[in-house]
């Protein structure tokens, strides 16, 4: 196994409109940012979690109908951090997502991005499931 077993209160769940594979994919990275800021690899940590909340906004924006075959995780990201036709919550933790280091590998704010990642992902299925029914 590449991974240690994922504590059951860290695994994310989402609608059932995202695939299991891409449940995998999101709960691999959370698991891999967590192992990264263990080791005091934050730079990997912030990666890892902007990858797992650009997996869940991928697929989402992919329900949602739109063409996502030309955009990656970080483009699905800025698309719901710009857009007014989704929530405060969701547009501010994306943008957080989004965020820019410094050129000496920091970000310009104090801002936790595993959690930010587990918000928006939190926040979007909430979104996603209102939309579905």
């Amino acid at each position: 196994m590449l991974f240690k077993p994922i504590p059951h209160s860290l695994l994310v769940k989402l609608p059932a409109v995202l695939t299991s594979n891409i449940l995998d994919q999101i709960n691999q990275e959370l698991a891999r940012a967590e192992q990264a800021r263990q080791k005091g690899n934050e730079g990997m940590a912030r990666v890892c979690a902007r990858r797992a909340a650009g997996f869940a906004a991928l697929a989402s924006l992919q329900n949602l109908g739109l063409d996502i075959h030309n955009i990656n995780g970080m483009d699905a990201l800025h698309i719901f951090s710009k857009s007014s036709d989704f929530p405060t919550p969701i547009r501010r933790s994306a943008e957080l997502l989004t965020m820019r280091v410094t050129p000496d590998h920091q970000l310009p704010l104090e801002v936790d991005l595993l959690q930010q990642a587990r918000e928006f992902i939190n926040e979007l299925n909430r979104w996603m499931e209102d939309q579905i029914d």
